[in-house]
C-alpha cells in the first residue's frame, strides 16, 4: 500500500493478492492550498496474472482466462521473429501475429475503388460495415444524433458529453488527464 502526492494529485495504490487498486484524487481548484473538496476521483482495478514470473495486468478478470492459456503450451507457440518472443495459446493466433512482422495482408476489400487490405478476416468484415453504412450504435445522450459502427466507439464518444477526463498519464513528473488514451 502506498500513497503518493504529486502536484495537486494524491495517488493511492494497494495490492490485494492478484488485484491492484489504484485511486487518483485530483484537485482542479485554482489554488491547491485552499481546496475544500476533491474535484476528480478515478478508480482503476487491475487484475494480475497468477502465473509466477508473469507481470501482465488486465482491466477484467475474464481476460486472465484467455491469457492463462499462453502459459500452458510448449515453446512451439512462441513467435520466432527476432526480438519478439510473444507467446500464443493457439497456432492460428501465432500465424495471424506473424503477419504484423511480414506485413502480409491477405484479406482484400472487394468494393470497387477501395484498395484496403487486412491481416485478419474480422478486420475486413469490420471495414466492410463502413461501405455498407451499417451504423447500428447510437449515442444515448439527449440531443446527440451521432451513429457508430461499433459499441466501443459510443463509449469513447460519451466522454465528450462530460467534463471528466478519465485517462491519466505522467510526463516530466507531472500528471495530465485526457479524454482518450494515446
Amino acid at each position: 500500500m502506498s500513497l503518493i502526492h504529486i502536484g495537486s494529485c494524491w495517488i493511492y495504490e494497494a495490492v490485494d493478492g492478484l488485484k491492484i487498486l489504484i485511486i487518483v484524487l485530483k484537485c482542479l481548484c485554482v489554488s491547491d492550498d485552499k481546496c475544500t473538496s476533491l474535484c476528480l476521483f478515478i478508480m482503476i482495478v487491475l487484475h494480475r496474472c497468477p502465473f509466477p514470473g508473469c507481470t501482465k495486468t488486465f482491466f477484467s478478470h475474464m481476460s486472465i482466462g484467455s491469457h492463462a492459456r499462453v502459459h500452458q503450451h510448449d515453446s512451439e507457440l512462441i513467435c520466432a521473429f527476432n526480438g519478439c518472443g510473444r507467446k500464443f495459446d493457439k497456432l492460428c493466433r501465432l500465424k495471424q501475429h506473424m503477419r504484423c512482422h511480414t506485413g502480409e495482408r491477405p484479406y482484400r476489400c472487394t468494393v470497387e475503388g477501395c484498395n484496403w487490405a487486412f491481416s485478419t478476416s474480422s478486420r475486413l468484415c469490420r471495414h466492410l460495415q463502413m461501405h455498407n453504412g451499417q451504423k447500428k450504435w447510437s449515442c444515448p445522450f439527449e440531443g446527440c444524433s451521432k451513429l457508430f459502427t461499433r459499441a466501443e466507439h459510443v463509449k469513447g464518444h460519451l466522454v465528450t458529453h462530460s467534463s471528466q477526463r478519465p485517462f491519466m498519464c505522467m510526463n516530466n513528473g507531472k500528471i495530465h488527464f485526457h479524454l482518450r488514451t494515446f
